[in-house]
Formats: C-alpha cells, sequence, structure tokens
C-alpha cells in the first residue's frame, strides 16, 4: 500500500486528519490528489501507473463523499 503523499503529492499535510471531520478530511485528499494527478500527467517522462492509480484513488474518495451526503453531485 502506497503512502498518502504518494496520491496527494508533498504538500498535503496528513496530519491535519486529526481536526478535520470526514467531509473536509475527503475533500482535502481530494483537492490535492487532483493537483497530484495534473502533475503526474504533465511530467517526462510520464507515470502511467501512478497517473491510474491517483485516478482510482479519486474516484474512491468521490465515492466515499457520495455515500456521505446521499446524492452523486460534486459537494466541492
Amino acid at each position: 500500500m502506497k503512502s498518502i503523499i504518494y496520491y496527494c503529492g508533498e504538500a498535503f499535510d496528513p496530519s491535519c486528519g486529526l481536526e478535520l471531520t470526514a467531509v473536509q478530511w475527503l475533500s482535502r485528499k481530494l483537492l490535492h490528489a487532483k493537483e497530484t494527478k495534473l502533475k503526474v500527467d504533465n511530467t517526462v517522462p510520464f507515470d502511467p501507473l501512478r497517473s491510474n492509480r491517483i485516478a482510482e484513488a479519486i474516484e474512491d474518495w468521490q465515492t466515499q463523499l457520495f455515500e456521505i451526503y446521499g446524492s452523486s453531485e460534486e459537494v466541492w
């Protein structure tokens, strides 16, 4: 299993999860993961494995947020 930094980048502070609600924590992870995916997709050489793993994590975290809110609309 990869660390959260692998998916969310170096700027992400995992310790903030101790102070945030589940929704805030998921939203923050999604924001950082999307930024990291853009960086990975635009680097040379391109790393398709990491890009795909980040995309899967984003999809999983969005599903978790949808379950909390009971809808499939974006909440951020």
